[in-house]
């Protein structure tokens, strides 16, 4: 068993941890490197006895009360073992590995909200950190079935496989009950060429379910609409930078049109339809942005609509001018705002990004441009003009097509240029 990660391929779900790094009396130091031994060839009796030992004398000691939690998830006794994991985090609160096991146990329990907590927190705190994987593949392959797909991928490059090959005969319900890759979706940005490529393939498996479903979706399983809303918040994360086929776009647009015409009508619109568009197109780009905020939507699609529609009209609401690239593709975003009044500025831009970012250096030079001194969003942003030209380069090219705009403005009269609605 690799300590603070997997317990065994087959016990997927839990993990053990190294034992505290203070030093102990020698004699419970050998009672918990037995008692993982003894887990270790599944003698749950005779660790618990150990484990038992070594807490009546020391009361706190982590690894054991995380072995014994560990003990009683391997008899299904959840509840026991959340107590025992409870102990360990009281008495190490930064140990990812407790946070992830008593996680599992909420999980097991149906305990979603509890479990997403921990799950998180794990994720923040790291797991696993004794082994050659990144940070992303560390995190993904917690589960037995994520990381088979994972090696059968590896296995198989630079070759496609099938969904069939990829998933098995359950098809991408085999790792949409996982409720930690959910979690992983929704807190951090996974990155890795394996990691992007499984994503992308979960996310066409799923986009096929549902064009399969579609016009009237019926009663689809909960764990595909998480997933689905996971995927979407993940890709919002990562700017959508994941590749695509001509039949994904083509399939996208139909199920756009199925979104739209419920919308028109007022008929109820399936949770796992929104969140499938959402995970190609940003929710906030769509027409009829306003009955979209509107609608009661379930609980699991709660944090999608905030991301994705809120805190974007949040952030971007009060400018005085909102400017957008002119382009067929915006062309729909761009009467869709102004229909709800918002001040739009449709530019269209000379040269390519490089050569819009160069030709406003001066204003950088000059101290011209300015940022807030905190904002959440500061770092990201910053790191992105600093790493130019890369991957990420969409805030970039927003800013220097804003600062052109604005030059432009500064040399001629103050006045609305081709907008609508109310701004300055």
């Amino acid at each position: 068993m690799v300590q603070k990660g997997l317990a065994a391929r087959k016990h997927d779900t839990r993990l053990a941890a190294l034992a505290p790094s203070l030093p102990l009396p020698r004699k419970i130091d050998e009672l918990a490197a037995e008692a993982r031994r003894q887990f270790d060839q599944h003698d749950f009796s005779s660790a618990k006895k150990l484990c038992k030992d070594v807490l009546s004398r020391a009361p706190s000691h982590v690894d054991s009360l995380n072995l014994l939690g560990l003990i009683a998830q391997e008899s299904g006794r959840h509840s026991k073992a959340i107590r025992f994991f409870n102990k360990a985090i009281s008495a190490d609160p930064y140990d990812g590995v407790y946070h992830y096991n008593i996680g599992s146990s909420y999980e097991a329990l149906n305990d979603w909200d509890k479990a997403a907590v921990h799950f998180k927190e794990a994720i923040n705190l790291g797991l696993d950190k004794n082994n050659d994987l990144g940070e992303t593949e560390r995190l993904l392959v917690q589960r037995a079935e994520v990381a088979a797909c994972i090696e059968r991928m590896r296995a198989a490059w630079p070759r496609r496989l099938s969904a069939a090959e990829l998933f098995g005969e359950e098809g991408v319900a085999a790792v949409a009950g996982d409720y930690f890759l959910c979690c992983a979706l929704e807190t951090t940005k996974l990155d890795g060429l394996l990691v992007e490529v499984f994503l992308t393939e979960v996310r066409r498996a799923l986009l096929q379910v549902a064009t399969n479903a579609a016009p009237d979706f019926g009663e689809t399983d909960i764990s595909i609409v998480r997933l689905s809303f996971a995927l979407a918040q993940q890709f919002f994360m990562n700017e959508y930078v994941y590749s695509q086929s001509t039949e994904e776009d083509r399939q996208v647009a139909a199920l756009r049109d199925v979104l739209q015409e419920k919308l028109r009508i007022g008929t109820k619109v399936a949770p796992f339809l929104l969140a499938i568009i959402a995970a190609y197109v940003p929710l906030h780009t769509l027409p009829n942005l306003e009955t979209l905020q509107q609608t009661q939507w379930p609980n699991v699609l709660v944090g999608l609509i905030r991301q994705q529609i809120i805190e974007v009209k949040e952030r971007y609401g009060k400018a005085a001018s909102l400017v957008i690239e002119d382009g067929g593709i915006s062309y729909g975003l761009i009467q869709s705002l102004r229909e709800k009044h918002i001040n739009v500025v449709d530019y269209k831009p000379k040269g390519d990004k490089q050569e819009r970012l160069i030709s406003q250096i001066d204003l950088f030079q000059g101290g011209s441009v300015l940022l807030p001194k905190d904002a959440p969003w500061l770092e990201a942003f910053v790191a992105e003009p600093l790493s130019f030209p890369g991957r990420h380069d969409d805030q970039v090219d927003a800013l220097a097509q804003g600062l052109a705009w604005r030059r432009e403005a500064w040399r001629g009269p103050l006045v609305q240029r081709r907008t609508t609605g109310h701004g300055g």
